[in-house]
């Protein structure tokens, strides 16, 4: 991204236009606009009012400390970058070794499919999501775990955050946060004050970030949304993994393999960890277990009676993003296995057990899966040269369809002129993106 150039995904332009929208309102002195005035070739777009407003603030600001496009998106993704090491190196760290839980926070950021979320799908809000995401997972380990009130405040603050930064996720996350502390919960056989102190910190973070999702819901009727997709593109149960994908959809035979690579290593870890005698295993990670094994059955076919059953969670278009999970406590779990493994590897007497065999295959596995990102991401990019022209463009083209309201044609983009007024010559004296003055 820094040296040779911008994925051209087909969220690319829309985050441009975002950003804009938000560098022109922070100029203005108007740190949350409601309306994108620079879209649609100077129409506007009601878009921003619905899209969760964290990264593109952040990307915007940098663009005004930068001015330059891509410096400012390498800067955002790198800060969600070092973010999400963090938490998932905090997180491992309630369970393992200082040394190996270091690790998991490498393991994370290197994760296929995290790595694919900016580097061939343009799917920058997520990979911020994915990464605070993991700060949610280590308030609720600690407050299941310890009793302390700044635990509550953590999780309101992070599931606050992770509501502003992407819905997708934050739905998601929401039914992985409540399995994995129901997991806790029965484990540590504590369930009134964990409830109390976990509802608590719920009902805070929906209500620090209500000035959004009431809107957002009140409002949702404002623009076509991808309901009026009828192609399969958008719909849940195209997406499912373990599957044949059909022809409507795309990225399904990538996630398989990303999945299945995941899973292996996390078995490999696992095999590992049980080898060891019982004094020397890291502390009880089966509610880790439990979210990552819910996860995958989230990602497949039989799963979608839930998909079916549970509100707004058919809205999150793509089942494949439940790997926003895997990716956070894949990475705890495979790192736990790391000492067992390198214990075992010593040992040249077991080079040629199923254990050894299946973690030199799963390595090798899950690599290949870095080759078809860069195959990928060489087919369509923006050589660094030519991307800030391109954004440049992009700030004030059209926008998505489907941020359009109900009652927009495409006829009236066809109308070019600022203002008509039938009979007289209009002379524009002031033109913003969300004021004109004319006489």
């Amino acid at each position: 991204m820094v040296f040779i150039g911008v994925f051209k995904g087909p969220d690319t332009a829309q985050h441009i236009q975002f950003a804009s929208t938000y560098e022109d309102s922070i100029l203005s002195g108007d740190l949350y606009p409601s309306w994108g005035g620079n879209e649609n070739s100077g129409y506007g777009s009601v878009s921003v009012r619905f899209y969760p407003p964290i990264f593109s603030f952040l990307f915007g600001l940098a663009h005004i400390l930068t001015g330059d496009w891509q410096a400012a998106l390498w800067i955002v993704n790198l800060l969600f970058t070092l973010i999400g090491g963090v938490g998932c190196f905090l997180l491992a760290k309630e369970f393992i070794q200082k040394e190996f839980a270091f690790f998991a926070g490498v393991i994370f950021i290197l994760m296929p499919y995290h790595l694919s979320e900016i580097h061939i799908n343009s799917f920058y809000a997520e990979y911020a999501g994915c990464s605070i995401l993991a700060f949610s997972f280590l308030f609720v380990t600690r407050i299941c775990r310890n009793n302390h009130p700044i635990d509550v405040l953590g999780l309101a603050v992070s599931f606050a955050l992770l509501i502003l930064t992407h819905i997708p996720s934050a739905v998601i996350g929401s039914l992985g946060l409540f399995v994995y502390a129901l997991a806790l919960m029965i484990e540590k056989k504590e369930f009134r004050l964990n409830f109390v102190k976990l509802s608590n910190a719920a009902v805070f973070g929906l209500a620090a970030t209500s000035f959004y999702w009431l809107r957002f819901i009140s409002e949702m009727d404002w623009f076509r949304s991808t309901r009026f997709v009828t192609d399969g593109t958008f719909d849940y149960s195209e997406h499912f993994l373990l599957t044949i994908p059909s022809d409507k959809v795309f990225g399904i035979w990538y996630n398989n393999q990303i999945l299945i690579a995941v899973v292996l290593l996390v078995i490999c870890s696992a095999v590992a960890r049980s080898r060891m005698a019982k004094r020397q295993s890291p502390a009880g990670l089966t509610p880790m277990y439990v979210i990552f094994a819910f996860s995958v059955f989230m990602m497949t076919p039989i799963s979608k009676p839930l998909w079916m059953f549970i509100p707004y969670l058919s809205k999150v278009q793509f089942v494949w993003r439940w790997q926003v999970v895997t990716c956070i406590v894949g990475a705890v779990l495979i790192s736990a296995g790391i000492k067992p493994l390198l214990s075992f590897f010593k040992d040249a007497s077991n080079w040629k057990t199923p254990l050894y065999l299946m973690t030199v295959f799963s390595i090798l596995f899950a690599s290949s899966a870095y080759f078809k990102i860069v195959s990928k991401y060489k087919k369509d990019y923006i050589p660094t040269g030519e991307f800030n022209a391109w954004a440049e463009r992009q700030s004030r083209s059209m926008g998505p369809y489907y941020f359009w309201t109900p009652v927009t044609t495409r006829d009236a983009f066809m109308i070019k002129d600022k203002v008509v007024v039938p009979g007289r010559a209009v002379k524009i004296l002031v033109q913003k993106p969300d004021e004109t003055v004319f006489s």
